[in-house]
């Protein structure tokens, strides 16, 4: 059942059977060129693969130690927007790119001497799994959860045709129902590289933007508050307490267009004006919160939350609205170690504010033992070499 799968999804991807609106052109035209006949000098034994941009960064610190390492890789993504990151593993990877169609990992792992893929967090495919077989292929899923698209692997494929398997869970809950899918996996509770990622971008030295910025900041009246990926909702529901907000707020909005920008600095001059600093700039943010006394991440107030492991890993305490908090694994996590707040109201805001956050010494154990799990992690990974 599961070759038919991946001969139907082959037809699907070059576009002999039709379903609008599920691929791109750029990814069509991908899966029909062929680029794997002829076998390299070169061998590259473990190959990462992601579903698109974001879960390709998750990647990038097992990427870098591989590459450290002087160990051979490839990388793949199958959504075109994962081309970005893609292309800047050119020339460093043996391949980066798209994708094989589906029946054509096979000749890929055959061309690289593939012994090990690792995945992140759900984008396994039926030819993927039957090539991996086949070859002895050991397969990785870091950051595995427990998305449809696993739960369909489970039942096409018989537990005897599935290749070894490894899940890394970081999720509650996701390690007995990946057990139950897959009862001949290995299922550990892993590390979540994007620790690790947001930890060596803030240990970079500065770039030419960043200084800037960090200079400007430098000049405002202490504490700073970062407020990271903001909407107008999230500031106004902070702003309504602006007697409780010592120093300067540090604003870096997520939308940056003209009247966005308009709205939340007018509303910045008419609660604090001049403690103020609006940063009209992306890809910064990270490198602002090392800076910052305190920390408040956008998006609770609006559709959902944006990223609390970054001002985490600063070492700020952190606080955000309600929104889709606890649909990301790190939320009850943070909550846990004394490091995030998730205020559901005015009155919470108001008191989280008042114990001074920005007081608080900034601790390192919770962080400590990410790192040494993302260690642990490398070193199974690396278990094959």
């Amino acid at each position: 059942m599961a070759r038919l799968i991946s001969r139907v999804l082959d037809l699907i991807e070059i576009g002999w059977i039709p379903v609008p609106g599920l691929l791109s052109p750029a990814r069509r035209e991908a899966f029909r060129s062929r680029i794997w006949e002829i076998p390299p000098a070169v061998q590259a034994p473990v190959w990462f693969h992601a579903a698109s941009l974001g879960e390709l960064e998750m990647l990038m610190p097992l990427i870098e130690d591989f590459e450290s390492a002087g160990t051979g890789f490839c990388v793949s993504c199958f959504s075109v927007s994962g081309s970005q990151g893609l292309e800047k593993l050119k020339g460093r990877a043996r391949f980066s790119g798209l994708s094989p169609r589906d029946s054509e990992w096979e000749q890929a792992f055959q061309r690289y001497g593939t012994r090990e893929l690792v995945v992140s967090k759900y984008d396994l495919w039926p030819g993927a799994l039957i090539a991996a077989r086949k070859l002895g292929v050991r397969v990785v899923v870091i950051n595995a959860e427990e998305r449809p698209s696993l739960k369909w692997i489970s039942r096409i494929f018989a537990p005897a045709a599935l290749p070894e398997l490894v899940f890394y869970c970081n999720r509650p809950g996701s390690g007995e129902v990946l057990r139950t899918w897959f009862p001949g996996a290995e299922v550990e509770h892993g590390s979540d590289p994007r620790y690790e990622r947001v930890a060596r971008r803030i240990s970079r030295p500065p770039g030419e933007r960043v200084i800037f910025w960090r200079d400007r900041i430098a000049a405002l009246p202490q504490p700073i508050g970062v407020v990271g990926s903001a909407w107008s909702a999230d500031l106004q529901e902070l702003l309504a307490h602006a007697d409780l907000l010592p120093g300067s707020l540090v604003v870096v909005p997520h939308d940056l267009s003209p009247t966005h920008l308009e709205r939340i600095r007018y509303d910045l001059e008419q609660a604090i004006s001049g403690r103020y600093l609006l940063v009209d700039e992306m890809g910064i943010l990270v490198e602002l919160y090392p800076v910052a006394d305190w920390a408040f991440v956008g998006g609770g107030f609006h559709q959902g939350i944006h990223s609390t492991i970054e001002p985490a890993v600063a070492g700020l305490q952190v606080m955000c609205g309600p929104t889709n908090a606890y649909r990301f694994p790190e939320v009850p996590e943070l909550v846990e170690a004394g490091i995030l707040t998730v205020c559901r109201d005015s009155k919470e805001i108001s008191d989280w504010l008042k114990r001074e956050p920005w007081k608080v010494q900034r601790q390192t154990p919770f962080l400590d033992t990410k790192r040494q799990a993302y260690l642990r992690l490398l070193e199974s990974c690396r278990a094959i070499r």
